[in-house]
C-alpha cells in the first residue's frame, strides 16, 4: 500500500477519482499499520532553529495524516 500511495503520488493531474483511492489508501495505512512513531528534530536554518517531524518509519505517514486531520493528496490541484 505504501507503495502505491507513493506511486499516487507522483502524477501531476489528480482527479477526483485519484484523490478518493489517495485518501482510501491513507485511511487504510492508518487502520492497518502495526505503527512505529519515529520524532526527530531537523535543523533548518544552520542549526539556529529546528522543527520536529512525527512519522511512522514502516508506512510513512505523518502526524498529521495519522492523526486523520490532512488526509489530502498533497499534489491534487
Amino acid at each position: 500500500m505504501r507503495n502505491a500511495l507513493e506511486q499516487l503520488s507522483k502524477i501531476d493531474e489528480q482527479t477526483p477519482e485519484c484523490k478518493k483511492i489517495y485518501d482510501s489508501i491513507i485511511d487504510y495505512l492508518r487502520k492497518n499499520c502495526l505503527h512505529s512513531i519515529i520524532m526527530d528534530d531537523i535543523d533548518v536554518e544552520y542549526g539556529e532553529r529546528s522543527i520536529r517531524i512525527v512519522y511512522c518509519e514502516k508506512c510513512l505517514l505523518d502526524q498529521n495524516q495519522l492523526d486523520g486531520s490532512a488526509s489530502v493528496c498533497t499534489t491534487c490541484r
